[in-house]
């Protein structure tokens, strides 16, 4: 396909060893091979031209390119080689890929040329203090939930697209093995109440085997159950030699309840998943108890079921191949993407798209002044550089009554500084009220931060001049701060 000219144009992560490979792309691909419109797909990484040795589509590489990288510069490299491919829409995800490097003002660049700009959020029942400062800078933003569709949408005029999780089948029900080795599997890490519920399923006598993490190997139940990583390319097969997947939905933060994909991995391999108790399942996906999902409240029930569908055949394919049936039928990613693909193109979104400013080629060359619009901290210095998109971020904030401030990440000397708590300064931070002087503000601020009514925007929203000892702080802060943040994680879960 020549690359230029396209309808749509899908930025997203290409990394076989990443979980989109599994479902999302090979659905993608199939659609882009049976639809009229013209579709590219190229990784989102490849956008910002990395250099040799590099690439941050290995994310062993990643963090280190982006402590490094100069990101006016890569962010300018996004925008040319989006113009040289000239798509009527570009479709951005997800937002753990972009979050690192996109700049508001990029997004603004290509919307100004006419290009109609979406960008899928993800995670959002866990990060949704994060991603909902991201929906006034697109053009229309695309959830996983239900509800929290209705909840961005709720925020903001602009539109928010529902595209569920689910995933890619392009086989018969027939034609999947029914061979087995195990009763139960799971694949993940031991954190909220894994570990009591997996303890449980040992001690009923089922034939458990764990994958994943390492960390299970700390309990003494687990290691004779505990066989090792599993890699992209063995998924599938590692999946389907259990009789049941186990789908717990606690996330690993706050132990609360959030959609993910091992329930319809669980789909794809045609196994029965028994799955945390969580209501969307039956309002926004229609399943329903013993006939297409199996779920549990506690561990008791957890095990009952367990030992039930392990040892009754024709009633654990029965719900398996109901629910197997029923995604293909409505959920199928295939389908699923055609119809946002459709929506894209529908002359009633071409009808609303941004109105370009200047349809002509961009310059060769785009000024920080470009990238950013110059306005006034409440506190900091009045020679930094803030991006506009502040004024609609705030908007989100102030939506949250209880809010005295945020504080944004920054960019010194063309790197990113991802500003982290307590070591923050007035030159990241911007209160959801205007006060009258700078005792106030001073007030106000120490309020907030005992009160914990403050959020992090980590969207880089600030251009500063000179480097500053609280960005230098920050910079070799965040060298160590994943390796502080898993020893602390470890300690805090098990």
């Amino acid at each position: 396909m020549k690359e230029t000219d396209v309808d749509i144009l899908i930025a997203c992560d290409l990394n076989p060893s990443r979980p989109w490979f599994r479902d999302r792309i090979p659905a993608i691909k199939d659609v882009i091979q049976n639809h009229k419109a013209k579709i590219l797909i190229k990784d989102i990484y490849e956008l910002l031209n990395p250099t040799d040795g590099y690439n941050p589509s290995d994310s062993k590489k990643r963090r280190e390119f982006f402590q490094t990288a100069d990101l006016i510069k890569i962010n300018l490299n996004i925008v040319e080689n989006i113009l040289k491919i000239k798509p009527k829409n570009f479709l951005l995800g997800t937002v753990d890929n972009y979050i690192e490097f996109l700049l508001p003002s990029t997004i603004r660049l290509i919307q100004d040329k006419g290009i109609f700009v979406a960008g899928i959020l993800g995670d959002d029942e866990l990060r949704i203090n994060i991603n909902k400062y991201f929906l006034p800078l697109f053009d229309l933003s695309i959830v996983y939930v239900k509800n929290i569709q209705m909840l961005y949408q709720s925020f903001q005029n602009k539109p928010v697209y529902y595209l569920p999780n689910s995933c890619y089948l392009n086989k018969s029900w027939h034609s999947i093995s029914r061979k087995s080795i195990f009763d139960v599997i799971i694949i993940g890490a031991p954190f909220a109440n894994r570990p009591k519920h997996i303890k449980s399923l040992i001690n009923s006598g089922l034939k458990i085997a764990i994958y994943g993490s390492k960390n299970w190997l700390k309990y003494d139940f687990c290691r004779k159950h505990y066989k090792g990583f599993v890699s992209s390319e063995d998924f599938d097969t590692v999946l389907s030699s259990a009789k049941i997947v186990l789908a717990f939905l606690e996330n690993n933060t706050d132990y609360g309840l959030h959609m993910n994909t091992k329930i319809w991995e669980a789909v794809r391999v045609g196994r029965l998943p028994i799955c945390t108790y969580y209501e969307p399942l039956f309002s926004a996906y229609k399943l329903k108890e013993g006939e297409s999902i199996v779920t549990y409240k506690n561990t008791r029930q957890l095990v009952k079921k367990a030992i039930y569908y392990s040892s009754q055949d024709n009633e654990r394919e029965y719900i398996a191949r109901n629910l197997y049936n029923l995604v293909k039928e409505n959920f199928n990613y295939s389908k699923e993407y055609k119809n946002l693909f459709d929506y894209l193109l529908e002359e009633k979104v071409l009808n609303n798209k941004h109105n370009a400013k200047n349809t002509k080629n961009t310059k060769n060359k785009i000024s920080n002044h470009e990238m950013f619009s110059i306005n006034n901290f409440y506190l900091g210095n009045k020679q930094n550089l803030i991006d506009e998109s502040l004024k609609s971020i705030l908007e989100i904030a102030r939506i949250n009554k209880n809010l005295v401030f945020i504080y944004v990440y920054k960019i010194e000397e063309n790197k990113i500084i991802k500003v982290r708590f307590p070591f923050i300064d007035f030159n990241s931070v911007f209160f959801t009220k205007k006060y009258k002087n700078r005792f106030i503000f001073l007030y106000f601020f120490i309020f907030g931060i005992i009160t914990r009514n403050y959020e992090c925007i980590p969207i880089p929203l600030v251009l500063i001049k000179k480097s500053t000892i609280n960005g230098k702080i920050n910079s070799i802060l965040n060298k160590f701060y994943p390796i502080l943040r898993q020893k602390i994680f470890r300690n805090f879960s098990f």
